[in-house]
This record gives structure tokens, C-alpha cells and sequence, in this order.
């Protein structure tokens, strides 16, 4: 890395300049943290920071160890006191890391590293960074995945959030960077497009906002065979507009999510229907049962409880 002179940023000494010399190795990206600049290579990292040096302003930390490097240069965002990314070491790489002191911590979960290492090219993946009724998330889009995987600072989970394409398949969401700019979070997308990340529209730039749930696997320690005779489902939901009915859907799978029997569909009511009570009968039976509900009406949809009778 090099540096300009004082207030000159077009002059540059080839003398002027540092480099990796505990374990050299490629610089993938940079980043400064309070006065500290973290240069991430692709397999270690090294911290520099800050000094009253007028000819070099920054010094390294030779007590910043750090045996972990960046895998896609741009996942590396700001989040609250740190930054996190996708990372790697000598051994393998596709982790999601969070900076702590000094130290680069993994927080993503097994499955959360399964979901990104199945990309296509992990190297370009792309992670934004936007704050939500005191809420902080770190969301990433990588090639080759059906979803957005998103982290949430404060609690330290993990979701996923999908769009559905035009054939009615998940895939992931077309935001890629987000900016808080007069008050509002805006979001850009890969063609160029900006909207507003509002929790109060419940529509995709008005393509259907579909909110699905997922059950864990339904089954018996000696995979009995178990009868369904209905499945209830109590959700509040916003008021529609006038003469507007929208539709719960729920599914099933009696192979453990392999395959799906058809949607059946229930009405969440009209004009002051707050919280109804959904039901579906005749439910057949199974021995690995999975059940999935979905709902894309443009108003609130909160699921309360669900039970499989």
C-alpha cells in the first residue's frame, strides 16, 4: 500500500510504501475501523493504526494475529463497531466472520456455510448493510443462490429472504446495496433500479411480497404412520381494501420436504377481519409429514399459532 504526500494526492514516491511481511500474501480488500486500517488479504490479516508519523501515518500491530483472510472483497461492510465479510483460511473458506477487537470471529452457523459455499463464485459476492426499528442486518447475495441470507447484529440470527420469479420460483432478493439518505433506506439493484426498503408496503415494487413458513419434519421416533384430520392456523392480518380477498395457502409433504402436494387455499377474510382462524380438513396421513404456508396479499400477515390435528 502506498501513501500520497501531504495535500497532494496526485504526488506518489515509490518509496512510499508498505507491505505484508508476516505472512505476505494477496491484498483482497481494505477497510478502516476507528482509526484502525484492516487489510485483509486472501488467506491472513493485518491491522494498522494510526500515528503521528510524517513520513508514514500508519504503524502495524504486531499484536493483531489474524489467521484469517477475505474470500470476496465486496462482503466487507461496516456494521456497528466492526465489519463483517465472507472469509477463509488455510483450510477452506466461505464463513461469514464479524470483527471483534482485534480478532475476526465466525458467526455464521453450519448451515448458513453450507447455503453460501453451494454459490457458483463466492469471490463475487456482494453484501449491503441497512438499519430497521433498531435493528441492524448485514444481508449478502452470492451467484448461484436461490436466497438472500441476512444477519441480524443485535440478536445474532440468521434468516433467509427470497423473491418469487414470474414462474413461481424462489430466488434471491434484488437488492445489492442499500444507502440511509434523507430519512429513508434506499436500495439499489444490479440493473440500476432504486427503491425504498419500507416495512410498511407489503409488495415488491408490486411484484407479490410472499411470506413463507416452514415446519420442522413431522415424524415419530419409529416413523409411524399419522392421521391428519385438520390443520389450523390462527394469523392476524391488516385490513384489506374494499372489495379486496386475499388467500392463505398451505402445503404438505409426506417424504420429508422432497415433494409437494398442490396448495389449498384459504380466504383471510375481507374489510375488518382482523384475526382469523384458518382451517384445512381431510388431511390425509404420513409418516414424514412437512407442512409449508404461504401468504402474498398486500397487507400485514403475522402467523399466531399452527397446529396439525
Amino acid at each position: 500500500a502506498y501513501v500520497t504526500a501531504i495535500d497532494d494526492a496526485s504526488s506518489i514516491d515509490a518509496l512510499d510504501f508498505v507491505s505484508a511481511e508476516r505472512s505476505p500474501d494477496d491484498l483482497v480488500s481494505q477497510i478502516c475501523v476507528f482509526g484502525e486500517w484492516w487489510m485483509l488479504g486472501a488467506q491472513t490479516s493485518e491491522v494498522w493504526t494510526a500515528v503521528p508519523d510524517a513520513d508514514f501515518p500508519f504503524q502495524r500491530n504486531n499484536g493483531a494475529n489474524i489467521e484469517v483472510g477475505c474470500m470476496a472483497a465486496f462482503s466487507v461492510k461496516q456494521i456497528d463497531n466492526g465489519f463483517m465479510m465472507i472469509g477463509r483460511d488455510r483450510n477452506g473458506g466461505g464463513m461469514v466472520y464479524r470483527s471483534n477487537g482485534l480478532q475476526l470471529q465466525r458467526v455464521s452457523t453450519d448451515a448458513v456455510d453450507k447455503a453460501i459455499q453451494a454459490s457458483t463464485d463466492i469471490t463475487q459476492a456482494v453484501a449491503w448493510v441497512y438499519q430497521k426499528a433498531g435493528k441492524t442486518f448485514w444481508c449478502v447475495n452470492a451467484p448461484g443462490l436461490t436466497s438472500t441470507w441476512c444477519y441480524e447484529v443485535s440478536s445474532g440470527q440468521w434468516h433467509e429472504r427470497c423473491e418469487v420469479d414470474p414462474v413461481g420460483e424462489l430466488t434471491a432478493g434484488r437488492i445489492t446495496h442499500a444507502v440511509y439518505s434523507h430519512g429513508v433506506i434506499l436500495g439499489g439493484d444490479a440493473d440500476g433500479f432504486v427503491y425504498e426498503i419500507d416495512e410498511d408496503t407489503y409488495t415488491n415494487a408490486g411484484d407479490p411480497l410472499v411470506r413463507l413458513r416452514l415446519s420442522p419434519n413431522n415424524v415419530t421416533p419409529t416413523r409411524d404412520r399419522q392421521f391428519f384430520s385438520e390443520f389450523v392456523a390462527d394469523v392476524s392480518t391488516g385490513e384489506a381494501a374494499q372489495g379486496e380477498e386475499f388467500y392463505a395457502e398451505l402445503a404438505y409433504s409426506d417424504d420429508g420436504g422432497k415433494t409437494w402436494k398442490a396448495w389449498l387455499q384459504r380466504s383471510t377474510g375481507r374489510v375488518g377481519d382482523y384475526k382469523p382462524r384458518l382451517i384445512w380438513t381431510r388431511l390425509g396421513s404420513g409418516r414424514d409429514r412437512v407442512w409449508r404456508l404461504r401468504y402474498a396479499g398486500n397487507t400485514p400477515f403475522t402467523l399466531v399459532n399452527a397446529e396439525a390435528k
